[in-house]
């Protein structure tokens, strides 16, 4: 574990040098969320699809999908949901995409959502 602590060490200090990264945001986001760390977490993936450019698809995909699990984490399957569905929307056939279908419908079926 120390390692991820020593990643999130180096990436929040660049972060602070390139604060328009949205990939480095994610990234981060991404660290804080395995550390536990949730509300960092959501913070850094609201901002990495904030600084994500729209065409880098998969990167937006995999904050949508971090976000979706996050949502997850703490209970709120309806948010998880809507965030899968828009990563499949963003490209239902990438890899992203597919899982992101696959988890909407097991949260779906789980909590008995519409």
């Amino acid at each position: 574990m120390r390692w991820l602590l020593d990643r999130v060490t180096a990436l929040q200090g660049e972060a602070h040098r390139r604060p328009d990264d949205g990939a480095l945001a994610l990234e981060l986001a991404i660290a804080e969320k395995l550390l536990g760390r949730i509300e960092p977490a959501f913070a850094g993936l609201r901002l990495a699809l904030e600084r994500l450019p729209a065409d880098d698809v998969p990167g937006r995909q995999r904050a949508l999908f971090v976000l979706g699990l996050t949502w997850g984490d703490v209970r709120r399957p309806d948010e998880a949901v809507r965030c899968f569905e828009a990563t499949a929307r963003l490209g239902p056939d990438t890899r992203w995409g597919q899982a992101a279908t696959a988890y909407a419908a097991a949260y779906r079926e789980h909590h008995a959502l519409d």
